[in-house]
């Protein structure tokens, strides 16, 4: 991606509503459409200090997730080609709740 380029984020939802013990999928598209596939994604939640998600090209990060999400997250990336990619978080509860975010940043390895 060349520095000048400007990509935006959007999520197709800004509610999500999920049963406890059941899954969420929060979704997040790049436009203009592009492959993400070689970008660090991030997933945070508003408040805490540790992402819920990272992904660093073609692999997780999941030593820097925040405990409270180790193997309840899954990085969906059926789409990644497109720009879009979903987060799933298993077995929610109350504690879930809130706002989230995801970014986008260049991953240089």
């Amino acid at each position: 991606m060349m520095s000048s380029e400007k990509l935006m984020v959007t999520t197709p939802t800004r509610h999500v509503v999920a049963r406890a013990g059941g899954q969420a999928e929060l979704s997040c598209q790049v436009t203009p459409p592009r492959s993400v596939e070689s970008m660090e994604m991030r997933w945070l939640r508003h408040g805490h200090f540790r992402s819920v998600n990272l992904y660093r090209g073609s692999h997780g990060a999941h030593g820097e997730a925040a405990p409270e999400y180790v193997n309840r997250t899954e990085f969906v990336k059926d789409a990644i080609g497109k720009g879009r990619v979903v987060l799933r978080i298993h077995n929610i509860s109350i504690s879930d709740d809130g706002p989230y975010q995801c970014s986008f940043n260049e991953w240089f390895h």
